[in-house]
């Protein structure tokens, strides 16, 4: 998606189950709003699975990577 410039997800351990969050660098001027979150959930449910989709989408100003450009 073009809104987004980068991202990162993780899985928390969470009432005896893993859920799923979604960290968000979003592109210059682009809010992370309520339409934009629902449109990604929606890719990630039709292009993955819904066990997939994010219990949380998160604004980051920017997603942290190691010496060797891995992100963390």
């Amino acid at each position: 998606m073009d809104e987004i410039a980068d991202s990162i997800v993780i899985g928390q351990s969470w009432d005896n189950d893993v859920r799923v969050i979604l960290f968000v660098k979003t592109a210059p001027n682009v809010e992370l709003a309520e339409d934009l979150k629902k449109r990604l959930k929606n890719a990630i449910r039709e292009n993955c699975s819904p066990r997939h989709v994010p219990h949380l989408i998160l604004p980051v100003k920017d997603v942290p990577v190691t010496l060797n450009g891995k992100k963390v």
